[in-house]
Formats: C-alpha cells, sequence, structure tokens
C-alpha cells in the first residue's frame, strides 16, 4: 500500500497524528478467509484493509452501477427474450429488462426461450444495440466505461489490483487438488460458490471492478492498443508486478503458479479442468462483462481444447457446453479462424473429433455386451458451429487454402464409415442421432463453402470457386479410395461383393453412418461437376463406385431411415435425398447392368423374413433412384411436388406440413406454411386437400421421403384418395397410378435415362412379368445373368412384385415418350418406323433373328419386340415371347377376367397409347386383334402432353364416363378463381369430404344452426336412419338390427357442474354467506369428488347413493351414433376383412361400413320392439356390460365385465343433461354485441341424436333393476341430489309408480331450490339464525309470498329482474322435461300430451312452457306447484335433513343444500384470452414451473386456465391434463412462447393426435406461429370454431374424419 493513498483515505480533520497502516500479506489475509469463512462481509472488510476505504465508499465515490451488463442469471428455469430488432444472434434479455424495454409496444419481431444453462441477461452488453437497452441498463457503453475508469487515481487501481490478486489467489488455492484428491471438497466447492457469488454482486455495481478484475486473472492489460484493436500476442504486462508496499521492502505479490514464468490464473484455471469446473461461473461473468477478456478467455480455453475434449465425461462436456455458450452463434470466435491465434479453432475442433470422440464411441457400436462399455460418453459438439463459419468469405478462403486444415474435415467423415456393428443397432438411439447430427454439419460446412464462393464478386472468386472444387474432389476420392473394402468377387464381368448372389451380409459389412458419400452429393448438386469426372479425373475405380453404392442400398434395406421412433415429423431427414441421388450418381458411372448387378446382389443377401410388404419397399428403391429429382436449391415448382404428396393423403393438417423444410432447403416453414399452401390447397387449419384436382398427375406412390412412423398410413390414405379421384372421372378404381410428372433430370444424370432405355433393364424386367403368366418358365436362351438370381429371390416371398415392374416399364416408355422421341430426326424416326413395318410381317422364329438396322439407336420400341426363345419347361417346351407378346397376353386375361391383373390396365393402356401416337398405322391393325384399348384415358397421371387423350377416347363404353370426365375437369382446372362454393361441388363430385371448405362457409352460415365449420356431414340425417342393414341392405325380417353406436368421455356436463359450484362459491357480488359458499365447496370437492371413481357399485348399494354421489364420481360420458343399422353377423363378416385396429384399453373400434360415413363405432343398440327373447336379453346385457366396463375399466377385468343395472341410468342422464347443454343457443364469441345468438349444433345433428338417446333410452329401460325400499325423489338425502337425477332415476327405478307425478315432484324441488338461492343472495335469512327451522320457515314463506301474492292474497306478476332471474334458471330444468318426456311417451298419456321437440322449440321458454303446462306464467308455475302446504312441508323436512357426512355436519342446515339452479344463459366456457398476443405474452410468463419435471410450464390451459408443462411424457403435462381438467375428448392449449394453439384429442382415455392452429392473427387475419408480429389479435371467430367442436364434441370435424 503507498504512502499516499494511506495519507489520503482519511480526512484531514480527522488527522490527529500521522500513522501508516501496514496491509495484510497473502498469508495473513488467506488465514483471515479460512479463520472467519468466506461471506460479503469478511470480503468487504478485506477489501477495506487492502485499500483503505471502505466497499460502499468506493462505488459512491467512482460510481459505474449503471454501465453494468444486467446479469441476471436465474435459480429455475426462466423465459429469457429476443429481440430481431435490438439483440444480435445468441443475446437475450431477461424478464425485468424485457418487458421495460417496450419491445412489444414498439412492434418488435421477438423471441422467447427457457433458460435453462444458466445463460446471463445481456442487456447493457455489447450483443445488444445501445437502442435496445432497459431503463436500468440504458447508460452502458465501453466508452463510458473508458472514461469512468480513467477518473479513478492509479494508486488506488493498485491497491484493489492486489486485493483482487489475494482474492484470486486463494481461489486458486481452494480449487487446487491434491494427487489423491480428484474432486474439490464440498466445503471448498461451497466457498468458491460464495466468493463466485461476491463477482456476481460487484458484476452488477461496478463495471470499473469488472475491468480490474479481469486485467489481474488474465495477469496483462485489457485495454486496445493504440489502433483500437486488441492483439493476443502483443499484450501489455501488469504495472505492479514488482513493486512493494512497505517501507521494510516485503514483496506482496505471490506467483500464481509455479509451472511457468509470468504465468496467470486464467492459464492455471483452463489447465486444470476441475478448477475450471468450479470457477467457471466467474470466468463467464468476467467474460460477459468485458469486451477483452473475451478474447484473453477464448485464447486459453482454445490453448487447452484438446485436454479438455479429450475425456467428455460429466465435467469436460459440462465446460464445453458452458464456453461453447458463450462463442456459439456470435462472430467472435470467427478471429480464431484465421491466423489471428496460433490456436486455430477449426483444426482444433477436427483433430479432436477425429482423434477423441470417434474412438470413444466406436465401442457403443462394436460390442454386443453393453456391460463391456466401461466409460460413460457424454454428446456435445462444436461441429454445430462450423457451418454458420462458412458463410463468412475470409474464414473460407482461410480454410480452403490451408490444405493440411481443410483435409481434416475430410478425415474425419472417412472415420465416420467405421461405425459398423455386430448386430442391428436402432438408428435412432441418441449416440447415432449424434453422430448423424455431426454429419449434417460436416455436409453444410460443404454446402456453405461452395455457395458462400459462388455468392462471392470479389476478384478472383472464381479461380478460388475453381480451385475450391477441384480440391474437394480430390479429397472425396482420396477419402473414399482410402475406406476399408468389403470381400469382392469377379462375377458377372465386374467386382462384386461376396462370391455369389443370395451370400448374406452381416452388420459388420454395414456403415452405420457414411458422411463422405453425403459430401460427396451435396458436392455435386452444388458444383455441377459431372460424375464421370470421378472416374476418368479423380481416379475413383469402379470397385470405389461398387462399395459405395452397395453401402448405401444396404444401410436403407436394413436400417430403412434414421427416423425417431417418438417422433411426430412426418417427413424423413435430408440423408435419404442425399442417398438417392448418389445412387443416381452409381447408376451413371457403373450404367445399367453394373448397377443392376450390384442392387440385385444387395437385395438377395439380405432377409426378408418372407415378408412380401418388406420386399417391395427394398425394391422400391430402384423406383426412387429412376423418378428422385434431387435439389439443394428447389423450386416453386419442385417444392409444389412434395408438398402435393401430403396433401393428396388428406391427413395433413397445416402444421403438418412444415416438416417438409427438412427436405427442401432454403424453404423455410413460413414458406411453406404461410405462402405455398394457400395457392394449392384448401383453406383451414385442418385437413388439407388439394384445390385443383388437375394436381393429381403430380401423385408419387412411390414417394420416399415420407417418416417411418407415417410412411405406411400416408400412402393408405394417398391411396384411398386416388381411387376416389379415380372414381370421379369414371375410370376403376383399382387402375395403378402411373408415375408422376416430374421435371427434366440434369444432363449430369443423363445416364438415369440411358438406363431406361437399356436392354438390360427390359430383360430384366420380361424376367418378372413372364412368371405370373407361365408358371413352368425356366429360362430363356441368351438370358441375362440377373434371370436367375430373379426367379430365386422372386420365389421367396409370397407374392411376385408385378406391380412395381409394370411401373418401371411404365417409366421407360416415359422416358421413350420425353427424352427420346423428341431428338429423334425425321429421317431416324422413318427408318424405324419402316423397320417395325418389317418385323410384324415376319413370323415367331424370323423374329426372333430380326436385327434391326444397325444405324438405328436401341429403344423401348425395340427391346419391348425383342424376341426370346422361352424354356417352359419339359410339358410345355419352347415358344417365342417378347415383352410386347406379354402385355398382350395380360390384356387378354384382363379382357376374359376382370378379375385377373385389371390393376395393370393403366400401365398396359399407357404403353400402347405411345406406341399408338408413334405409329398409329403400324400398331392399329393389332388394336383389334389385341382388344387393347389404345387412347383409353386411364387416369389423371397419363399427363405429359396426353390433355388431348381425355376427348378421343375409342371404348364405346366409357362415352359417358368421359363426358363426366370433362365436366369434372372444367370445374377443377378452375377451381383456384372460383367461389368456395364451386370448391365445395367440386369436392362433392369426387365424393371427397373437406372440413376446411367450412371455414369458407362459416362466415356465411346462418344465425339459427350451429357453425358448418365444426360439424361433420358424416352423420345420417333422420330418413337415412330408417334404412336397412348397411352390409346387406336386409330389414328387420332377415334379422334385428342394431345401431352402431360411440361411447366417449364428455367434457360438457362436468365442466357445467364445475362452473355452476365455481361461480356460486367465488362470488363475491351477489351476497352469498360465506358460510354457503364453503359449504359447496367442502360438499362438492370432498364429499362427492366429481371425476374419481373409486370403486366398482355394488348390487346391494343403496338407490340414493347412486343418485347423490356414484352418478357424479364417475366419467362423464356421451353415446352419439351416425344413425346408420347393421345386422350382428353382417358386422362380424365385415370386420373380418375390415379388421379395427386393437384397442386394449376398451373395445376394438370400427369405421361405419356405409361408403361416405366413417364414423367410429364401438357399441350396438339394439333395435325394434324390446321383447323377452333370449337374443334381446343378451344383446342388450352386451351394450350394459360394455358402457359399465368403459366407466370402470381400471377396476373392471375385460374378459368378465359385466352389468350393474342400477348404475346403467347414468349413461341415460348424462346423454340428456349434455344434450340441453349442447343444444343451446348462444352468444359466446361472437365476434361483435350485435350478432344473433346462434345454436352449437344443427338441427339435424339434434334430431340424430335425439334418436340415438332414445333408442339407449328404451334398451336401458329393459333393465331388470331393483328399486329398493325407497325412491330417491322421497329419500331425505334429496335435498343434495339434482331434482332432475333423482326424479327421472326414481322413474327408471320404478317406472310404474305414477312416473308424471315424480317427474313434477321434481320440478317443485328445483323450484324450492330457485327459491332458497334467491333467499340466499338477498340474505332474507340472517346467518346467525341459520339453524333456527322455525325462524327460517318464517321468513322463506314471507319472501315467496311478497314475490307471488299480492296483500289480497291473488298471484301478481314478479318484479322484472326477478322474472329473467328465475325464467334463466328454470329454462334448463324445462328443456330437460321435454327430452325425457319425447324419449319416455308413456303409454297413459294422451297422444296430445307427446310431441316432437326442435332447437327452436326447447330455445323458447314460452313455447317449452305451454308444451308442458298449457300457460306460461312462471308466477302460476311457482304457486301451482309449491302450494302453502307444500312448501311448509318441504321446509320442514329440509331443515330436518340428516346431514350426509361429517364434513359438512359443522354447517347451518339453511346452507346444506347442493347443487345451486342452472342458468340458461351460463354455458362453460374458455378461460378468458387476453385481446392482444403481447399482453397474453406478459400474462403467460408468470404461470409458473412444472412440479415434476421442474422446467417452465410452456402452455396455458384453455379451458381452465392452468399453466401446463409441454412434455408428452411429464405426468402433468398435456395428455394427463385432458384428465385431471377434465377437458377431454377434446384439449386445447395456448402455446406461451408462439401463437400456437395446440389442439389435443383421445379416444377412449387414449391420446390419438394434436396438431396445432391459432386464435391470435395479424392484421390481415391470417394466422401465424411466429412472433414477427407482436401486435397479433385474439379472433372471437377462431375461438367460437374452437368452442362449438368443443361443445358439440360428437360431431367435431377434429374427431370425426373419413
Amino acid at each position: 500500500m503507498s504512502f499516499f493513498s494511506n495519507f489520503f483515505s482519511k480526512p484531514e480533520e480527522k488527522l490527529t497524528s500521522f500513522q501508516v497502516t501496514k496491509a495484510p500479506t497473502f498469508e495473513e489475509f488467506k488465514q483471515t478467509l479460512k479463520d472467519k469463512g468466506i461471506s460479503d462481509t469478511i470480503i468487504e472488510d478485506l477489501f477495506e484493509k487492502m485499500t483503505l476505504m471502505t466497499f460502499n465508499s468506493f462505488l459512491e465515490k467512482y460510481p459505474s452501477k449503471d454501465t453494468s451488463k444486467c446479469q441476471h442469471i436465474p435459480s429455475q428455469p426462466e423465459w429469457f427474450y429476443s429481440c430481431k430488432t435490438c439483440c444480435k444472434e445468441s443475446n437475450y434479455y431477461c424478464k425485468s429488462c424485457f418487458f421495460d424495454g417496450k419491445h412489444i409496444e414498439k412492434g418488435h419481431s421477438i423471441s422467447m426461450t427457457e433458460n435453462l444453462s444458466g445463460r446471463v441477461c445481456d442487456c447493457g452488453g455489447e450483443g445488444i444495440s445501445p437502442e435496445g437497452y432497459c431503463s436500468k441498463h440504458n447508460k452502458s457503453s465501453e466508452k463510458v466505461k473508458k472514461e469512468l475508469l480513467s477518473k479513478i487515481p492509479g494508486f488506488v487501481k493498485k491497491d484493489i489490483h492486489i486485493f483482487f490478486r489475494y482474492l484470486l489467489q486463494y481461489l486458486q488455492y481452494l480449487s487446487t487438488t491434491s494427487a489423491t484428491q480428484t474432486t474439490i471438497s464440498e466445503q471448498n466447492k461451497e466457498e468458491t460458490i460464495l466468493l463466485g457469488s461476491w463477482f456476481i454482486m460487484i458484476s452488477s455495481e461496478s463495471s470499473s471492478l469488472v475491468h480490474m478484475a479481469a486485467e489481474e486473472i488474465s495477469g496483462r492489460v485489457l485495454d486496445s492498443l493504440e489502433n483500437g484493436e486488441f492483439k493476443l500476442n502483443e499484450h501489455k504486462p501488469l504495472p505492479f508486478k514488482l513493486e512493494t508496499h512497505s517501507m521494510d521492502g516485503s514483496d506482496i505479490i505471490q506467483p500464481f503458479a509455479t509451472s511457468a514464468k509470468g504465468s496467470n490464473l486464467l492459464s492455471f484455471v483452463f489447465s486444470n479442468s476441475t478448477a475450471l469446473h468450479s470457477l467457471l461461473p466467474l470466468i463467464i461473468i468476467l467474460y460477459d462483462n468485458h469486451k477483452n477478456f473475451k478474447l484473453v478467455a477464448i485464447e486459453e480455453f482454445l490453448k487447452n481444447y484438446s485436454n479438455l475434449f479429450k475425456n467428455r465425461d460429466q465435467i469436460s462436456t459440462d465446460i464445453s457446453l458452458k464456453m461453447s455458450a458463450l462463442y456459439m452463434g456470435n462472430m467472435l470466435i470467427s478471429k480464431f479462424c484465421t491466423d489471428y491465434s496460433k490456436y486455430n479453432y477449426l483444426e482444433l475442433v477436427l483433430r479432436a473429433h477425429k482423434n477423441y470422440y470417434v474412438p470413444l464411441l466406436l465401442p457403443f457400436y462394436q460390442t454386443s455386451n453393453p456391460d463391456d462399455i466401461k466409460k460413460e460418453v457424454m454428446l456435445q459438439t462444436d461441429l454445430e458451429n462450423f457451418p454458420r463459419l462458412m458463410k463468412l468469405p475470409n474464414i473460407v478462403k482461410y480454410f480452403v487454402a490451408d490444405e493440411e486444415k481443410f483435409e481434416l474435415l475430410f478425415q474425419l467423415a472417412g472415420s465416420y464409415h467405421k461405425f459398423t456393428t455386430l448386430e442391428y443397432i436402432d438408428p435412432s438411439i441418441s449416440t447415432c442421432k449424434f453422430l448423424l447430427s455431426t454429419e449434417h454439419y460436416l455436409v453444410n460446412t460443404i454446402r456453405n463453402i461452395l455457395t458462400t464462393l459462388q455468392s462471392s464478386t470479389e476478384k478472383d472468386s472464381k479461380k478460388l470457386l475453381e480451385s475450391t472444387i477441384k480440391s474437394i474432389a480430390e479429397n472425396l476420392a482420396k477419402n473414399i479410395q482410402e475406406l476399408k473394402k468389403r470381400e469382392m468377387s469377379n462375377r458377372c464381368g465386374m467386382m462384386l461383393e461376396h462370391k455369389d448372389f443370395f451370400v448374406n451380409f452381416t452388420y459388420a459389412e454395414i456403415p452405420v453412418h457414411f458422411p463422405l458419400f453425403r459430401i460427396l452429393s451435396a458436392f455435386l448438386l452444388l458444383s455441377g461437376m459431372d460424375p464421370m469426372d470421378l472416374t476418368t479425373k479423380y481416379h475413383l475405380t469402379q470397385t470405389d463406385i461398387t462399395e459405395m453404392v452397395t453401402t448405401i442400398l444396404l444401410f436403407r434395406f436394413c436400417y430403412i431411415t434414421y427416423d425417431i421412433q417418438t417422433s411426430t415429423e412426418n417427413v424423413t431427414d435430408i440423408s435419404l435425398l442425399y442417398d438417392l441421388h448418389i445412387l443416381q450418381v452409381g447408376l451413371c458411372i457403373l450404367g445399367t447392368k453394373r448397377f443392376l448387378l450390384t442392387f440385385f446382389n444387395a437385395l438377395s443377401s439380405i432377409s426378408h423374413g418372407n415378408n412380401s410388404k418388406v420386399f417391395v419397399d427394398n425394391l422400391s428403391l430402384l423406383i426412387s433412384v429412376f423418378q428422385t429429382r434431387a435439389t439443394l436449391s428447389p423450386t416453386k415448382t419442385q417444392a409444389f411436388y412434395h408438398l402435393y404428396q401430403g396433401a393428396m393423403s388428406g391427413l395433413f393438417f397445416k402444421i403438418h406440413f412444415r416438416s417438409f423444410d427438412m427436405i427442401l432447403p432454403g424453404i423455410t416453414e413460413n414458406d411453406i406454411c404461410e405462402k405455398y399452401l394457400e395457392e394449392f390447397t384448401t383453406p383451414g387449419e385442418t385437413e388439407k386437400y388439394l384445390l385443383d384436382q388437375s394436381n393429381w398427375k403430380y401423385y408419387d406412390k412411390y414417394y420416399p421421403y415420407f417418416s417411418l412412423n407415417y410412411r405406411d398410413l400416408i400412402s393408405s390414405n394417398c391411396s384411398k384418395k386416388y381411387k376416389a379421384y379415380q372414381e370421379s372421372l369414371g375410370l376403376p378404381s383399382n387402375f395403378n397410378p402411373l408415375p408422376p410428372q416430374l421435371e427434366e433430370l440434369p444432363t449430369q444424370l443423363s445416364g438415369i435415362y440411358a438406363a431406361l432405355n437399356d436392354q438390360y433393364l427390359f430383360q430384366t424386367i420380361f424376367n418378372v412379368l413372364i412368371v405370373p403368366l407361365y408358371s413352368t418358365f425356366v429360362d430363356y436362351e441368351n438370358s441375362i445373368e440377373l434371370q436367375p438370381v430373379i426367379k430365386r429371390l422372386f420365389a421367396s416371398v409370397p407374392a411376385p412384385p408385378i406391380n412395381e415392374f409394370f411401373y418401371i416399364l411404365t417409366l421407360t416408355f416415359k422416358s421413350f415418350k420425353e427424352q427420346f422421341l423428341p431428338k429423334l430426326q425425321d429421317s431416324e424416326k422413318l427408318e424405324l418406323q419402316q423397320s417395325l413395318q418389317e418385323y410384324f410381317k415376319l413370323d415367331s422364329d424370323n423374329k426372333y433373328t430380326f436385327k434391326f438396322q444397325p444405324t438405328i439407336q436401341e429403344n423401348a420400341i425395340t427391346h419391348l419386340l425383342q424376341v426370346h426363345h422361352v424354356n417352359l419347361g419339359e410339358s410345355n417346351g419352347k415358344v417365342m415371347l417378347s415383352l410386347y407378346d406379354l402385355l398382350l397376353k395380360y390384356n387378354e386375361i384382363i379382357k376374359k377376367d376382370n378379375s385377373l391383373h385389371v390393376e395393370h390396365t393403366s400401365s398396359i393402356n399407357y404403353v400402347f397409347d405411345i406406341l399408338f401416337e408413334f405409329d398409329s398405322e403400324i400398331f392399329n391393325q393389332f388394336k383389334k386383334q389385341s382388344n387393347v384399348d389404345i387412347n383409353n384415358n386411364n387416369n389423371n397421371n397419363n399427363n405429359n402432353n396426353n390433355n388431348n387423350n381425355n376427348n378421343n377416347n375409342n371404348n364405346n363404353n366409357n362415352n359417358n364416363n368421359n363426358n363426366s370426365t370433362t365436366t369434372v375437369d372444367s370445374t377443377t382446372t378452375t377451381s383456384t378463381a372460383t367461389s368456395s362454393s364451386n370448391v365445395e361441388d367440386s369436392l362433392k363430385d369426387l365424393n371427397i369430404k373437406d372440413e376446411s371448405i367450412d371455414e369458407v362457409k362459416s362466415d356465411k352460415q346462418s344465425t339459427t344452426t350451429a357453425a358448418d365449420a365444426n360439424s361433420t356431414n358424416a352423420t345420417a340425417t333422420v330418413e337415412e336412419t330408417t334404412k336397412n342393414c348397411v352390409v346387406c341392405n336386409g330389414n328387420e325380417e332377415v334379422g334385428r338390427l342394431f345401431s352402431m353406436s360411440y361411447i366417449d368421455l364428455s367434457s360438457v356436463t362436468f365442466q357445467n357442474t364445475t362452473r355452476i359450484v365455481h361461480d356460486h362459491s367465488k362470488d363475491k357480488v351477489s351476497g352469498y354467506d360465506p358460510l354457503y359458499q364453503t359449504f359447496l365447496e367442502n360438499f362438492y370437492y370432498i364429499d362427492i369428488k366429481p371425476g374419481t371413481s373409486q370403486y366398482i357399485p355394488y348390487k346391494d348399494d343403496p338407490a340414493p347413493l347412486f343418485a347423490c354421489y356414484l352418478f357424479q364420481r364417475c366419467p362423464s360420458t356421451y353415446i352419439s351414433s351416425c344413425g346408420h343399422n347393421v345386422h350382428k353377423k353382417c358386422l362380424e363378416k365385415y370386420k373380418k376383412t375390415n379388421p379395427p385396429p386393437v384397442n386394449t384399453l376398451f373395445n376394438n373400434t370400427y369405421k361405419c361400413p356405409k361408403p361416405g360415413c366413417a364414423r367410429e363405432c364401438d357399441i350396438l343398440i339394439p333395435l325394434g320392439k324390446p321383447d323377452t327373447s333370449l337374443d334381446y336379453k343378451s344383446s342388450a346385457n352386451e351394450l350394459f356390460s360394455t358402457m359399465c366396463y368403459f366407466d370402470f375399466l381400471a377396476l373392471m377385468e375385460k374378459e368378465n365385465k359385466y352389468s350393474i343395472d342400477k348404475y346403467l341410468w347414468k349413461f341415460v342422464l348424462q346423454n340428456i343433461e349434455t344434450l340441453e347443454l349442447k343444444s343451446r343457443k348462444t352468444n359466446l364469441y361472437n365476434e361483435s354485441e350485435s350478432n344473433p345468438e346462434y345454436y352449437l349444433m344443427n338441427e339435424q345433428e339434434f334430431q340424430n341424436e335425439m334418436l340415438t338417446t332414445s333408442r339407449l333410452f328404451q334398451v336401458v329401460m329393459t333393465a331388470d333393476v331393483e328399486p329398493g325400499p325407497l325412491l330417491p325423489i322421497f329419500d331425505q338425502s334429496t335435498f343434495f341430489m339434482d331434482p332432475f337425477t333423482s326424479s327421472s332415476y326414481s322413474v327408471y327405478l320404478d317406472p310404474k309408480s305414477q312416473p308424471m307425478e315424480i317427474l313434477f315432484k321434481g320440478l317443485a324441488l328445483y323450484l324450492f331450490n330457485v327459491l332458497l338461492n334467491h333467499c340466499f343472495r338477498n340474505k332474507v335469512v340472517p346467518s346467525e339464525s341459520a339453524d333456527n327451522a322455525t325462524i327460517v320457515s318464517k321468513l322463506i314463506t314471507e319472501e315467496f309470498n311478497r314475490l307471488f301474492l299480492d296483500d289480497s292474497n291473488k298471484i301478481k306478476k314478479l318484479d322484472k329482474d326477478t322474472y329473467q332471474e328465475f325464467r334463466n334458471q328454470i329454462h334448463p330444468y324445462l328443456r330437460k322435461l321435454l327430452i325425457f318426456n319425447n324419449l319416455y311417451k308413456p303409454e297413459s298419456l294422451k297422444s296430445s300430451s307427446t310431441f316432437d321437440i326442435s332447437l327452436d322449440v326447447l330455445a323458447d321458454f314460452s313455447e317449452c312452457m305451454k308444451l308442458l303446462f298449457n300457460f306460461d306464467s312462471i308466477e302460476l308455475l311457482f304457486t301451482q306447484l309449491l302450494t302453502k302446504e307444500y312448501l311448509e312441508l318441504t321446509l320442514n323436512y329440509f331443515m330436518k335433513k340428516r346431514k350426509l357426512s361429517a364434513n359438512i355436519s359443522g354447517f347451518p342446515q339453511l346452507y346444506c343444500t347442493y347443487p345451486p339452479p342452472q342458468q340458461y344463459n351460463r354455458l362453460p366456457d374458455f378461460f378468458e384470452m387476453l385481446p392482444k398476443f403481447g399482453d397474453a405474452i406478459r400474462e403467460n410468463s408468470s404461470v409458473g414451473h412444472c412440479s415434476v419435471c421442474k422446467k417452465i410450464n410452456k402452455m396455458v390451459c384453455l379451458v381452465c386456465g392452468a399453466g401446463i408443462c409441454p412434455s408428452t411424457t411429464c405426468k402433468l403435462g398435456p395428455i394427463v391434463h385432458l384428465y385431471s381438467c377434465q377437458s377431454a375428448p377434446i384439449g386445447y392449449y395456448q402455446h406461451i412462447p408462439s401463437p400456437s394453439l395446440f389442439v389435443y384429442l383421445t379416444k377412449h382415455s387414449v391420446f390419438t393426435r394434436s396438431f396445432s392452429t391459432s386464435i391470435y392473427l395479424n392484421k390481415d387475419g391470417k394466422k401465424t406461429t411466429d412472433l414477427s408480429d407482436c401486435n397479433l389479435t385474439l379472433s372471437d371467430k377462431e375461438l367460437k370454431k374452437l368452442y362449438i367442436n368443443w361443445m358439440n364434441h360428437s360431431n367435431s370435424s377434429f374427431l370425426i374424419k373419413k
């Protein structure tokens, strides 16, 4: 400590004597911390002793707090925000800074992320523009920091430097481990954390202290040199190195480490992984707050990169992750990718992965016993940064110019080819997916190198590009040549793996990763280099190419894809595109014969398990080789080809198309979902369909890019939709599709066209197509080498792949037409025609020896006509046959028997169409002879310049079909420009239902019907339901008919009851006594326990127990039906040929067999008049036991399910209650108050569901139920029951005991409840008198008289408010009575008392009153049912009732009544969403954390408003919440970080699927999943659609799909 620093640290007036205080030595400093422990107080006390000023006085005297970065580090996962306007890449705000900055209000583009890795808030730092700083950090800038630092005197700086030196030296002491100690002790770790916390504190208090601490830890001055550029190798040492602090000359400076002269703490820390791991938070703090320290820290990290990387244990990986988070995505690391430092980042990363990662990960692949793996290897890579860095021209130039470093990339890629296994390994395991991601980084690195150079405008950029292309090609060729080769033999004129066909490959011969080949694909696609140059210029051999092709084939045969089993992506990753392209390259280089030999060598050498589908899937790879159009810069047309495939399936919601970006590089999810789809698909968020049906010409039956999880489903649906389209054209639906219309291949791949025109391929086709026609086929003279291989191979599977080879034959003629013919000179065409005339004049023997003129190029026609001397076995001898003859033979069989080979008609006709087009005179003479349909418009894919064929069909049988085809075409070709009604009409013509059309119609819907956008037309009309069996069309005379119905969860009644209890118990306005409100909560949630079935009810359980508790504890269900009927035997027969999917939790659901319906069914309701026959009772009991099993499936064994007769009324009751609720009229979510009310369902749906409920009622009433000693309506516990439940249940239990009297007693009880509720609201009875029966009876009777009687005891009118209150509460009950009456229709009632009801009738309160009572006076209703005697008697019983449990025993008798009355104008609705999405972001960012997985809740339930964990596997995730919230079968969750609203769907308590939509729209009324517009506004129109789907879920377009 200097003399002057001591002198001036004391105020002059207090200097009574001269004194020099000696600062503590390091040993004294250290001992103090050891003895007293580390705390803020102790550290600041030492600060005062070292500097002779308090810490706070320093902050006051030299303030720099406002210049500090925020540095907020969350203690648990927390939302962090990024603003595209204000933040640089990978920089974020904490919640406080973000909302303070008003980014939403300013309309900035923002994003949110969950901070899990300890990321600090960057507000006030260089990663955020100064204009984007919040009010707390808006003074932060490097210039201001330097100015404030310069104001601190040198002697003060020196004292502080020494203080920090001691403190950091103590940190080194804490983190230094002994030889026997592998980790820091817990005590030392705790003290290290405390010291780190203190540094975090000072970083937010003083930028000057941060600067001095950073200099001390790095041992150098961190100010920039004169030119402003900080240079690593020209740094100045600290100026306080050799000075002494006192008069005795003792040196206070202790060396940080003894290993090297001039070493510093930073060097020590980075050379010791244990120390670095414990001190990393301190490094990060300084890194985040000091610009030049960043460079020093990165260099120290890179200096020790290999040592830190090589272990790949938890510590080293954690260090790598946190360090990479500091520089990943920003440009700071780019300095270290050139010659700025001798520690080159690119080289270090590549060497570390090659030398350490590959050897560490190989054992995971190459051992069959997991126990042999002794070391856990963590997965983390910096290769992710490479593609990003290769977008910078200066780095690209440096990298490609340094041959040694550049070659490392290819060497690393080559090392991946070592990853083979001893047995099958799941390609979707974490290690495999990790290596695949690094493969993609390597491929994308090369891609970006080329695109960066190609886009460069600098001088000599072309020359550099050419040299780089050459360098890449040389490196690829060299490393491919060095790959380990499989055993090869000289067979069939080439080198092939193994000694013969059918020798099985082992997994040890099949690399799981082969990035060199994928890099080669990307390189060829981008450079445009001719693949033949690989052999001519770069010396790849035929063996190298064969190896490459075989490797890819074997991987795709054995592993298929890398798709993750649990992935919801519909499209596979881009590796398949690379692989198919390389197979095309292989075909071009090897030629047709060698490629086919290689293909079948691989195909014959793997097991297909006698499975035709597996075999065909593998064989389809050959078709994809011919059809693939690989590109890394897809045009809009090319993108549409891929997107069409999804739209053709009818399964893709809008959001599902986003995954196509995986195979469409450069096209974003937003481009796909917000731009492209609008052009060719129907509107809406749900299933998307083609607008223009002529786009079926792009249908690719063998489209290879769908993910493994969904490939079969999508393919199956595409096939169904295609068949429907065929039928709409008047064509048979079983015709196979033809190849799609595709763009021309680039000239570099012209070898594909040559292959399709090659004789070897035609002979291969011949060998396949001959087998079904001639079962005794042996061989033919001069047959190709593959002939016995194909024969044996196809004999090994149950069904030979005839379809696939007809398809390939079609491809050959498609190529002939599109590629060969246009290039044919007129003279050549004439010569070929003349030769054909000569050929057809010959007999078979002479045709066999016929040779076309040598000047005529070989082509599809000459190969088709080539005659072979075929051996058909000893019994059949030898015959002359050509492929042309085989087609004629197939056609002949089709004409004789339309059930055989008819699916090949389209291919046969296509070939003959082209033959006829080539020379109609020659081939027309064979038309009549062969009966081939020349120019038959066989399907939509006969597309290329074939439109004229549509009207030239010579088949008289199809004239009418052609007319309809013309009509459909004229409609569909203009559909994109027509109104929605035209689109709808065209879809109806095609018999294809498109729900998304309804979104257009909903704007024009009637206000008296449900929104069409959310209902399905799959429901049968009332007229349809009278029809016979949908399978055999027989009536009841054939056998008893059954209504196919469906039971599932329904949230409507539960939500309604819960909302009523909630609204009453939380009401602070209406005047309810808190005791009554507490009673409601206690009784409902504790006694009733809604939705929690604890046991299966017993036969002897008293009926009141069911009515009061059990019906509410069980799941809320609803039974619906499409209205179609079936015989049981017909259904069983149908299900054998159309097996339903297995559902182990409940029944096997099946689709209604009626064409065009497709409603799901799982129960059968017997129809007809109930009788006592064994057949009827058996059918009824099957229905009863199935329904009971549904409710108690967790408690009841499926094999031993049984009926609980007393319980059965619950299913009818909940159908009545649900139907009453969802048939109401409401104005919820209308766009304006002026909009009229609307129905939640339409009349057709209502009548159909009334019919279903009536059928259910009729059967349930036949149950053999014992009523018990006392019906629920007469039990004292009836005051704790819903009156409709107790009365209707009593009728069920004993239908012979005056049912109408019981029902009206229930109504009287309900009116009594209405009166009580009115008294509660108006505090008629004081709280202190609520247990006094006399006072209660007196006051309530007086209130009744006041309401309804005048002074002369005559009935008077209610006041307006009370009238509306009572009417609103009585209306729902009357509606249920009318529904019940419509079901019951007792014989004792006169016909005039039975009536039909409709939505309009039920919505009219007066009409309901008149139908039931012949009057519409509420006053009269009350006074007639609640007479003076009845009211007194009821009050007497009510005040003496037995309280049902100890839980409610303490509440006054008056308040012990349940449930409160319903209100017609109150329906269960959604949690209130804020009108602006920006406000929703602010509000929902505080919905808390998941208590299970501790992550942020990223969703908000639209039904209950709770924050939800987004993980579907979490116990508190969206799927589980569907049941805890009881919103099933449809759950709505607003995503917090985006405008997406996720819809989760269940069936039978099992999650089925989810999709996303949006209720927040941009200014144009469009949906977006992006945060690019913070001013998105809430759409009542979208909410209304969701609401109708939720309330009317039995008709929801979300759940009912074809």
